[in-house]
């Protein structure tokens, strides 16, 4: 898995490609985390649209739940997954994991530019 970090008009883009590891997204959420503070950033994209999304349940859980931890409690995230890359089940899998723990995140389907519009007029 390789990602690029960019900050730009008060938002975090994360663009991810190749395969998912855990201990790199793990990484990323770091880099993304430390961006966010040094530019005081509101939101995410997190495009995953290049990715090869294979990931268990519980890691799901598990990368969707630290959010909470460690992101701002109104921080919003729009995250962008291939179409066929993440079932819709699972997506509004990840989607309550959030809304149960208190985290701004909707995910999209190939839609960057609605993910943009979520986020916000700053965007």
């Amino acid at each position: 898995m390789s990602f690029e970090i960019v900050t730009d008009k008060g938002l975090v883009f994360a663009t991810v490609s190749g395969p998912w590891c855990r201990e790199e997204a793990e990484q990323m959420q770091t880099e993304v985390v430390a961006a966010l503070r040094r530019r005081s950033c509101y939101g995410l994209l997190l495009d995953l649209s290049k990715a090869d999304i294979a990931v268990n349940t519980m890691d799901m859980f598990e990368v969707t739940a630290s959010h909470a931890d460690l992101f701002p409690v109104h921080f919003k995230h729009a995250v962008v997954v291939p179409a066929l890359g993440l079932s819709s089940a699972d997506a509004q899998f990840c989607q309550d994991v959030a809304m149960n723990r208190g985290v701004k995140m909707r995910i999209f389907f190939d839609d960057r530019e609605a993910a943009l519009r979520w986020l916000g007029p700053e965007a």
